[in-house]
């Protein structure tokens, strides 16, 4: 999923997977920092969690100092899995956050 200005310039993009697998994720999440705020996070994460079975929790992770973004995906009803810290690539300090089953019926457009 790519969210783009006017002009053509990609300012986000959002990567869901698993919607066959066993495993459903929000893999990747990113906005251009001049565009935050102004609801393309919350617009590319609603888009790309739809594409998931919402009978199926959607796990992320993100980095433990990244309060900000924790709070973002709050507001989309993920919380943090307790003992799930862990290191990325054996080196960014990450947590992982769930979206239970169900998610579809508390998204709002």
């Amino acid at each position: 999923m790519v969210a783009e200005c006017r002009n053509g310039d990609v300012i986000g993009v959002a990567v869901a997977q698993g919607a066959q697998a066993e495993r459903q994720s929000l893999k990747a999440l990113y906005v251009d920092a001049a565009f935050r705020s102004h609801g393309v996070g919350s617009a590319l994460a609603r888009t790309a969690l739809t594409g998931l079975d919402p009978a199926r929790p959607v796990d992320l992770e993100v980095a433990r100092f990244n309060r900000g973004a924790q709070r973002f995906y709050a507001r989309l009803g993920f919380q943090a899995v307790l003992g799930s810290d862990a290191l990325w690539r054996g080196v960014l300090p990450v947590v992982t956050m769930r979206r239970p089953a169900g998610w579809c019926e508390t998204l709002k457009p």
